[in-house]
């Protein structure tokens, strides 16, 4: 059965209370309604801790545009990034992504890395 909207928010809030931020990944949108439970209790937590990141993914809609999920690694790491989670810089990941894809993939994989970084962007500026 589904985790429930008060479930998610006890959980979040216990990682929270611990001042760890939160990267929840909901596999699709499409086939649960878990997103939509886990991003209400996200809204309340992030009024509670204005200085704590609860950052809710939907992998669905951001692989959309690739085709294919495979690219959800790099969208994660774009989203920890920008979240300021890892204590590395942009650029710096960037750089990484370049030398270590094959060259083929690269330019979907720079802007998979960019798409998550304004996602998280985007959902902390929100909050």
């Amino acid at each position: 059965s589904q985790v429930n909207v008060g479930e998610f928010y006890e959980h979040f809030k216990a990682i929270v209370s611990e001042g760890k931020d939160v990267l929840h990944i909901s596999f699709s949108s499409g086939l649960s309604g878990a997103y939509g439970s886990a991003e209400i209790a996200a809204k309340t937590i992030r009024e509670e801790f204005l200085e704590r990141n609860v950052i809710v993914v939907d992998s669905e809609p951001l692989c959309e545009k690739y085709g294919s999920n495979k690219y959800l690694n790099v969208i994660l790491l774009g989203v920890a990034a920008g979240s300021g989670a890892l204590g590395l810089t942009k650029e710096a990941l960037m750089r990484e992504i370049e030398t270590r894809v094959p060259e083929k993939f690269i330019e979907n994989n720079r802007q998979a890395f960019e798409d998550g970084f304004a996602y998280a962007k985007e959902v902390n500026a929100c909050s």
